[in-house]
């Protein structure tokens, strides 16, 4: 038998759903790297080269066999699946190497509507005997949670998914919050 009284299950209720909004609001607003648009916004790096420190920095860490840079950069639906642990089982991260990838260097960004953009880069090898050679090639950089990312194993399409269950929990919670009078 419950002991409890209608005004301390009220009470509980309220504090559970304001705790619920609260989660939902910092999925909404993005509660990732803000670093970026900060950068930005003070001028002191352009959209492009912004784009070009996420992949250079991704494959410095990648040369040095840190691969939690390219997790970083996966969209948060497959991060909120699969842990670190799992991320490096998996075929495409356990042969995962760039060893001999000198730099990134991004020569061209066609921007869409700022949350995704067409780059052309060129990728600058050196081998272990000093020989230098370069590879052009074209990639898809996403605007997600306040930064600028390059997925190697997640796609746009399942993330918009997520967030459109996300939307629709959201939007249920408030509605049932309106019904219940908080």
């Amino acid at each position: 038998m419950s002991t409890m009284k209608a005004p301390e299950a009220l009470l509980i209720m309220f504090i559970f759903v304001s705790f619920l909004s609260f989660l939902s609001c910092g999925k909404k607003n993005g509660s990732g790297d803000d670093g970026q648009d900060a950068a930005v916004a003070q001028g002191k790096l352009s959209e492009e080269k912004v784009i070009e420190e996420i992949l250079n920095e991704a494959i410095t860490r990648l040369r040095y066999g840190d691969k939690s840079g390219l997790y970083e950069n996966e969209f948060e639906y497959y991060t909120d699946e699969v842990n670190f642990d799992d991320y490096l089982k998996t075929a495409q991260m356990h042969y995962a190497q760039a060893d001999t990838i000198a730099f990134v260097e991004v020569r061209h960004v066609e921007f869409f509507d700022r949350d995704s953009a067409h780059v052309d880069v060129t990728v600058h090898f050196e081998g272990p005997t000093g020989q230098k050679s370069f590879h052009r090639d074209e990639l898809i950089v996403y605007y997600h949670k306040g930064r600028w990312i390059k997925p190697t194993i997640s796609v746009i399409d399942l993330q918009k998914s997520y967030e459109e269950k996300i939307r629709i929990a959201d939007s249920a919670a408030t509605a049932e919050a309106e019904q219940t009078g908080f």
